[in-house]
């Protein structure tokens, strides 16, 4: 025998269009990138849609005064989740006036 080391390489193969794959992955990619950036770019309008779409009620007890309700709608309003610049962003409805409401609602 001869000091001679022969090495065998193989090559891998990774499939018959190896490019077809390459190009799908940047594709998805740039994809999934292209609509995370439109929804931060939206994100302003989405938050504006959902903070004019719901509506919270809030249940007061009867012995509450009228300064009381008066200091608790200047609190709900001046927080973040409550729509700016809206004239009925905050209404109080009193029992007599929510009963009649309800009576024309159900009948």
């Amino acid at each position: 025998m001869s000091g001679e080391v022969k090495f065998r390489t193989s090559k891998k193969k990774l499939g018959s269009y190896p490019s077809v794959s390459v190009v799908f992955s940047i594709t998805l990619a740039l994809f999934a990138i292209g609509v995370f950036g439109a929804l931060v770019i939206y994100s302003k309008d989405l938050e504006r849609i959902v903070k004019e779409n719901i509506r919270i009620e809030v249940y007061l007890k009867k012995t509450i005064t009228a300064e009381e309700i008066a200091k608790l709608g200047k609190e709900l309003a001046g927080k973040y989740y409550v729509q700016k610049n809206a004239t009925d962003a905050i209404q109080f409805i009193s029992k007599e006036d929510a009963s009649k409401k309800f009576i024309k609602e159900t009948g």
